[in-house]
């Protein structure tokens, strides 16, 4: 019971912590958490579903308020993951697209191409 109450006023202090916030602020603390996300993601290799969960619930509340539209909250995005790692997303999304059709269909040609190629972006 006691870890439920200390959850529920973790919540409430959380939403509290949002509603107070402007635009600006919104988003400079959207893009501290993106850019501890994959500051995480980087060292470590990987992140929990829960904190990935938490960053995509603080970027669909804000959108929920009117603080940042989906297209903003995609772009705070994109910022906070080329800072981490000096590679644009979208480029890294197309490359893993590629990659996928490749595997799908069998491509050999893909897979004979060096890995070192393969993973860098075009």
């Amino acid at each position: 019971m006691l870890i439920i109450s200390i959850e529920r006023l973790h919540i409430a202090t959380y939403i509290t912590g949002i509603l107070s916030m402007d635009k600006q602020d919104f988003a400079l603390q959207a893009t501290q958490q993106l850019t501890n996300l994959f500051m995480k993601s980087k060292s470590q290799g990987k992140t929990t579903d829960k904190e990935k969960g938490r960053v995509e619930g603080f970027l669909h509340a804000g959108q929920f308020l009117g603080l940042i539209t989906a297209e903003q909250g995609r772009d705070l995005m994109s910022q906070a993951y080329f800072e981490v790692f000096g590679v644009e997303l979208d480029k890294v999304e197309s490359a893993k697209a590629r990659r996928k059709q490749a595997l799908e269909r069998d491509n050999d040609d893909y897979l004979d191409i060096p890995a070192i190629e393969r993973l860098t972006p075009c």
